[in-house]
């Protein structure tokens, strides 16, 4: 069984779980602006596009979205070293 998200929202979905090193060296979720200035694209486009993808995974929210879309197979995250 498959969730039928698009590819941009499997895309947009993967960025926001994959995160990225903030100035300070943190790992941070990227911003929706941030997403929209990589794929060129508005802003709100990015956020149309997670809110069709909360929808269609049936989900509340941005973590529970990254949850689903993992255990979907529908995006995937490389396993991160222990420290």
């Amino acid at each position: 069984m498959s969730s039928n998200l698009t590819a941009r929202q499997e895309q947009i979905i993967e960025m926001k779980a994959m995160g990225f090193e903030a100035e300070d060296g943190r790992l941070t979720t990227p911003t929706n602006k941030l997403i929209a200035e990589i794929l060129g694209i508005a802003e709100s486009t990015v956020g149309n596009h997670l809110s069709r993808a909360y929808a269609t995974l049936g989900v509340p929210d941005e973590t529970s979205a990254v949850i689903e879309a993992i255990a979907w197979g529908e995006i995937k995250v490389p396993a991160l070293p222990l420290l």
